[in-house]
C-alpha cells in the first residue's frame, strides 16, 4: 500500500547529481522502480535506499560495540576464572 506524501522538498541539484539521475533513471529496476520513473519517484527511491544503508551502517555498528563489550565480559569472567598460581604461565 503506498502512503501519500506529507510534504514535498524541493532539492538542490548539481550537474553531477543530474548526471547520475539519469543512470540510474536507465536502470529502474536497480532501484525497485518500473518503467521510466518521475524524478520525484526516482528521489524517493534514491532517498529511502540511502536511509535504508544509513540504518545498515549504524546496526554493524552497534553490533560492533557490542561484540567489544561481549569481548570484555568474557576476558574478565575468564580472569576470574583463572587460579592464581596459573597467571603468568602464558
Amino acid at each position: 500500500m503506498r502512503v501519500p506524501p506529507k510534504r514535498r522538498l524541493s532539492v538542490p541539484m548539481t550537474p553531477d547529481d543530474d548526471r547520475a539521475l539519469e543512470a540510474l533513471r536507465a536502470d529502474p529496476d536497480a532501484l525497485g522502480l518500473t518503467g521510466r520513473p518521475s524524478d520525484a519517484q526516482l528521489l524517493h527511491a534514491v532517498f529511502r535506499l540511502g536511509l535504508a544503508q544509513l540504518e545498515e551502517r549504524r546496526a554493524e555498528e552497534a553490533y560492533a560495540a557490542l561484540a567489544l563489550t561481549y569481548d570484555d565480559i568474557t576476558a574478565r569472567r575468564v580472569a576470574r576464572r583463572r587460579s592464581p598460581l596459573s597467571a603468568g604461565d602464558e
